[in-house]
């Protein structure tokens, strides 16, 4: 199978590994030639895959003509600490309200539509990560940062795996799937794998995709449906 594409700002990379986790946000490592490190908003290409994320320059250098890049999810912003902050609605404080304003102060782009949900008439944001100011708004509700540097939360829409995605192997004691694909977006989290090898069917939960000049390989962690 022919190895994708890989770019980052246009710029041809040699190696991505990418970490997708089951919530939160995405990472990918990238390596690719020469010393000038790219800072800010970033944008990766593998195969037909695109993610939009920033640089994390604390996680990113050159040495002896190669640099590697660490690139986050969005902006990066939920790494940031935000103040206290209180809200007063007598019908109840929107929640939409209170996302897009946090996610304003943090730099982040969240999808509130169709979110008429109230929280109560008094409602206090305590001084914390953008993070876990998201979390203890969403009261256990998952929430992701999309490949398209969007956070979105609620459960993620139904996927399959795409086309070219090839089961090599399953360690059924880890739930460990080895895929080769033609990019990772062929095995999205979501999908059901099935296949007469196994024992029972996984749901994927969580994914580490390394492309490199000749190879890409998918490990992918499942759960039981």
């Amino acid at each position: 199978m022919t190895a994708p594409v890989l770019t980052l700002n246009g710029a041809r990379a040699n190696v991505a590994r990418l970490h997708v986790p089951a919530g939160g946000r995405w990472l990918v490592d990238v390596e690719l030639d020469g010393t000038d490190v790219p800072t800010g908003a970033a944008t990766v290409t593998i195969g037909d895959l695109t993610l939009v994320g920033t640089v994390a320059p604390w996680f990113s250098g050159s040495f002896v003509g190669v640099s590697r890049v660490r690139v986050v999810a969005g902006a990066g912003g939920w790494s940031r600490i935000v103040p206290q902050r209180a809200y007063h609605d007598d019908g109840g404080v929107r929640r939409a309200m209170v996302l897009d304003a946090l996610a304003r102060e943090v730099g982040e782009t969240i999808d509130t539509t169709g979110d008429a949900t109230r929280l109560d008439i008094d409602h206090v944001r305590f001084a914390a990560t953008g993070a876990r100011a998201l979390d203890a708004v969403l009261a256990g509700i998952p929430w992701r940062v999309d490949f398209d540097g969007v956070t979105r939360y609620g459960d993620r829409p139904a996927a399959a795996l795409g086309e070219g995605a090839e089961l090599l192997d399953v360690d059924p004691r880890a739930r460990l799937m080895t895929f080769a694909a033609p990019s990772p977006a062929a095995v999205p989290l979501g999908a059901l794998v099935a296949d007469a090898r196994m024992g029972g069917p996984f749901v994927v939960r969580e994914v580490e995709a390394t492309v490199t000049a000749g190879t890409a390989r998918i490990l992918a962690w499942g759960v039981s449906p």
